[in-house]
């Protein structure tokens, strides 16, 4: 894999962009797409903002005092190492190719024979450099993800066909990821007891008012850590007001206990935000460098920090449709849009589409409309 990854020409890839504020509900339809422009997410992150302070010279942070870096690849080789590797150097264009990112999701089509290495590829090939420096070591990144059927990543997606899709993230030194594993709805028990303390002390939701407030002091220095780590706070006082808890993670599909799952980390954190999917039926799960035995359910990462997530959930559709404001709903049933009908507005609308689009499948999306001007999407 190393030598692949020597042997890549790195692809640009951009980062991810920050959520805007959110506005009105709104509705809009659109239909399913391979649009490679469209880029389908569960999350978004944004850093909280903070005043700059000397310590942040030479350190990579943006204007806004942040380190926090994102980045996505994709790649659709039929050999499972070279696609990791390529799909590693995407997103390595982006976060930098000596940048050890905290946490990385892998998703590994079902189209490849023997994906159970896949994971210990992602990790070789963000090993960290001079891993021999015990001085100063650097962390390993926090691997999850799962055997899906199909990729989304880089600039594209993949329904069909073998692909290897890699989110990753660098969420600076002043951030703590915690690997985790589950086989029930239970909370995880690999994680410690101050760690606990620590994510019941950011999640609360009524210390996170305050994240957006610029003139609060720099961070705790808490340490990007793994669940056996050491390298964190010693105690939970040092814990700042405004950091957020978010959770990561991805399921098998027939783990019904899901919901109790996420009630109970909001238990420990109301504030925290969990997001996540499901494999593909009988897939497997990775985590760290390696496959999750069947009777783990979930894996995934808790992500300590300053910053802010909100979570959406999109559906890689094209916008078809102008966008409509729901007036009434009953149980989940849309009954009105715009105020009229909304069976006669939705015929009227299927008949008014396009021939090139009118035969594929059509979704109505229903999200908090954010003021950006995109009419339509799913």
């Amino acid at each position: 894999v190393a030598s692949a990854v020597a042997s890549l020409v790195a692809r640009g890839a951009e980062a991810l962009p920050s959520w805007s504020a959110p506005g009105a509900l709104g509705v809009a339809l659109g239909v399913r797409s391979v649009d490679p422009a469209l880029r389908p997410a569960c999350a978004r992150v944004r850093p909280a903002r903070r005043l700059a302070t000397d310590a942040d010279a030479g350190s990579g942070a943006d204007a806004e005092g942040s380190s926090m870096r994102f980045g996505s690849g994709l790649s659709n080789n039929e050999t499972l190492s070279v696609a990791v590797a390529e799909a590693v150097a995407e997103v390595k264009a982006t976060l930098g190719h000596d940048r050890v990112p905290s946490w990385v999701q892998l998703a590994v089509s079902a189209d490849y024979p023997d994906p159970t290495r896949a994971a210990a590829f992602v990790a070789e090939c963000f090993a960290p450099a001079g891993g021999a420096n015990l001085a100063n070591p650097q962390p390993p990144p926090a691997i999850f993800g799962g055997v899906v059927t199909g990729c989304i990543g880089g600039a594209g997606q993949t329904m069909d066909g073998p692909s290897v899709s890699i989110v990753a993230a660098d969420m600076g030194p002043d951030a703590e990821v915690i690997q985790f594993t589950a086989d029930d709805a239970s909370l995880p028990k690999q994680v410690t007891p101050a760690q606990w303390a620590r994510l019941m002390a950011s999640g609360d939701s009524s210390s996170s008012a305050s994240s957006g407030d610029s003139s609060s002091s720099t961070s705790s220095g808490a340490s990007t850590s793994s669940p056996a780590s050491t390298s964190s706070p010693s105690s939970v006082g040092s814990v700042l007001a405004g950091e957020s808890v978010a959770v990561l993670a991805l399921c098998r599909p027939d783990f019904i206990e899901v919901d109790d799952f996420a009630r109970r980390v909001h238990g420990v954190a109301p504030g925290g935000v969990v997001v996540g999917g499901a494999v593909k039926p009988g897939g497997l799960l990775f985590a760290n460098g390696g496959v999750c035995d069947e009777s783990i359910a979930v894996s995934g990462v808790f992500v300590r920090g300053r910053f802010r997530m909100t979570a959406h959930s999109l559906h890689s559709c094209r916008p078809v449709g102008r966008r409509m404001t729901l007036t009434r709903a009953v149980d989940g049933h849309v009954l009105d849009l715009d105020g009229r009908s909304a069976g006669d507005v939705l015929s009227r609308m299927l008949q008014e589409l396009p021939d090139h689009v009118s035969g594929l499948p059509v979704m109505l999306g229903v999200g908090e409309y954010d003021g950006g001007g995109h009419d339509g999407g799913g």
